[in-house]
Parts: C-alpha cells; structure tokens; sequence
C-alpha cells in the first residue's frame, strides 16, 4: 500500500499539474496582414504545426499595436491567447500612447524571445559620399539631409544619431515603409533608417539605393555604424507574450514549446530569410526592461519638442 501511494504522489504533477490547450491558440499580431510583424507570425504559425499544435493567426490592427496589446492584457489567463510582441511594443508606451496605461515589464508573461533584425541606414543614389562623409556634412552643418523614418524604432534611432552627432537632423516619419521608400527612390528624402526586413534590401541589391550601415556592434562588421558614432546601436526584436496571470503550468508548457519550436531548423531557415537572427536563451522579459532603459531618456527628448 505504501509503494502504491508513493507511486499515485510522483504521478501527480503529470495527472493534476501538466496543462495542453484545448483549442487552438490564437497568435495576435498589432499591424496588417502582409507586413514584417505578420510576416513572423504565420512563421511562428508554421512552426508550431510542425510541433503538432494547431494555431490562428489574428491581425488587430491598429494604434501601431495599441489594440491588440490591450487585448492581450484583457485576455483571459487561459494559455490559449498569446500575441507575437514587436518593438513598437515599448515604443508606444514610452511615448505615452493614448490606451497604454499597462505595465510593459510586468503586466504580462513574456515566455520566449524570438530574435532580433539588424537596423540599417540607406541613402539614394543621389547622396554623395560614404557613411563617414555624410556624417562628417551632417555634423558640420555643411549639408542638410532629409532622414527618412519608417515606424517608431527608427524615430528614436534617429533621435540617437542627432545627439550623438550633436546637432539637430531634419526627421521626416512615415507610417510603414512604402510611401517612405518612393520618396527615397524619387530623390525627396535623402538617407532612410529601416529595419532589414524591409524591401529596401531587394532594391539596395539592383543598385537603385545604397546600403550606408548597419546598427549593430558586430566588431567584424566594417559597414556598423558604430565605427564612426560609438554607441549607436539599435535593433528590433521579436517576441512571444500572454497575459500576466497564467498558471505555473500554462507558462511552462509554452515555454517548452516555443523552445522546440524556435530550435526547429526550419524554423531558423524562413526566419533567417526575412532577416530575423534567432535569439538566444536570454529572458524577453529582461530584453524588454533593458531596452525601455536605453530608450527612456530618448523619449523624454522627442516629446519634449
């Protein structure tokens, strides 16, 4: 009897305490269908029927991600509504987003990073000089550049680079990429800042743009922008997010499968395609709180203008 009742004690956290979905998941993106942001999600989407569980991706778009964050926030702890968390995800709260009074940290259980994309810088054809040249013009006053800027990360990239270089750039912002990269191409907007998910890649390889840097601190990448502005590092990130309070269990069990999922090789192929680097085992919960470090004082300075 006692071998027995030992026996029923170690089965119960596999009887009582393991949770599985009971309906598919619903994976919520805050941007339109056809976007980078929606790209990565039917990835995820693919990913986790490759692990056996079913998912639907539902776009709420809207307020640059506002909707469906509060959504999330006002989901039910059930497991079974996640949402895929971009970068504007703190950008809207650091600049006071109508609908964001939501704590971006800890009101909600951030169980997995996906990966970051790289920040570039581009200019058209018809800028002359290298990254190091126009920075220098930039600097000096000597020419005045139109910097072109596609979603809030590269607002307050921008904002960065202004500071850095001690002088006040001339912004012009967009709302998405394709009015922003018709201007470039027509010669309206000199340098544009973007993620390099961006189309701009196709064209930067058919000559009809130029690739000035990239934002990362990769010491062995001699186009990074950090070799002419030291500290300018910025990057967008991908991320797996649920309602603050689930369960031990519901945690833990997404968690697990988000692992198996992001280490699936074709996981990584179709993410390295669209130029997602696949993260490493570092908390998104920690990823968050430390980019809302870096970009707090930048925020200050763009709403005080």
């Amino acid at each position: 009897m006692k071998k027995l009742l030992m026996a029923l004690f170690v089965s119960l956290p596999l009887t009582v305490w393991a949770w599985t979905p009971q309906k598919p998941l619903t994976v919520m993106v805050g941007f339109p269908a056809g976007g980078n942001v929606d790209n990565v999600a039917r990835i995820i989407e693919r990913a986790l029927e490759r692990q056996g569980v079913r998912s639907v991706v539902e776009n709420r778009a809207g307020a640059g991600g506002v909707i469906a964050t509060n959504h999330l926030h006002k989901a039910p702890p059930d497991g079974h509504t996640l949402m895929l968390t971009p970068t504007s995800f703190i950008f809207s709260k650091l600049l006071d987003r109508p609908g964001t009074d939501y704590d971006v940290v800890d009101g909600f259980s951030h169980v997995a990073f996906i990966g970051t994309v790289e920040n570039h810088l581009y200019a058209n054809s018809r800028a002359e000089g290298d990254v190091r040249q126009i920075l220098a013009d930039t600097r000096s006053g000597k020419k005045r550049y139109r910097w072109g800027v596609t979603n809030p990360g590269a607002e307050f990239t921008a904002h960065i680079i202004s500071a850095t270089l001690g002088t006040n750039i001339d912004i012009v912002t967009y709302n998405g990429g394709p009015q922003a990269i018709a201007d470039l191409l027509g010669g309206h907007i000199d340098l544009i800042i973007d993620s390099g998910t961006s189309a701009l890649r196709q064209h930067a390889q058919e000559g009809r743009v130029r690739l000035l840097a990239t934002l990362n601190n990769r010491k062995d990448d001699r186009a990074a922008l950090e070799h002419h502005l030291p500290g300018v590092v910025t990057f967008s990130f991908f991320g797996v997010s649920l309602p603050r309070d689930i369960s031990p269990a519901v945690r833990d069990y997404h968690q697990s499968l988000f692992a198996r999922a992001l280490a699936d090789p074709e996981t990584q192929r179709e993410l390295a395609q669209l130029g997602v680097r696949a993260g490493s085992a570092q908390s998104f919960r920690e990823l968050i709180r430390s980019q809302m470090a870096v970009y707090a004082p930048v925020a200050n300075r763009i709403q005080s203008k």
